[in-house]
């Protein structure tokens, strides 16, 4: 499933926030939801495995404890720009 340009444009703005270190949790939980609706819940979990990730939910149960994991975001911004850079390619 794609996304709507809008959806796009606020994945956009939570992965800037990510990078900036800026982002909510419930931010990163929209972000991770964002991610499996474009359809690159594999692509994003290729990346968190290295974290010890093996699920979505696995990820989101996480983010709701409200635990500071640094690897989450930067695994987070590294696999949401790879999938924000192949949407620009694909249009």
């Amino acid at each position: 499933m794609s996304l709507l340009m809008e959806e796009y444009d606020r994945l956009e703005e939570i992965h800037n926030k990510i990078i900036m270190d800026t982002a909510l949790s419930g931010e990163l939980e929209e972000f991770l939801h964002l991610i499996v609706k474009s359809g690159n819940e594999a692509e994003m979990l290729s990346y968190m495995r290295v974290l010890g990730f093996f699920s979505i939910e696995e990820i989101v149960q996480h983010l709701t404890q409200e635990k500071k994991n640094e690897g989450i975001s930067t695994g987070l911004a590294i696999a949401g720009g790879a999938i924000l850079l192949a949407a620009l390619l694909s249009k």
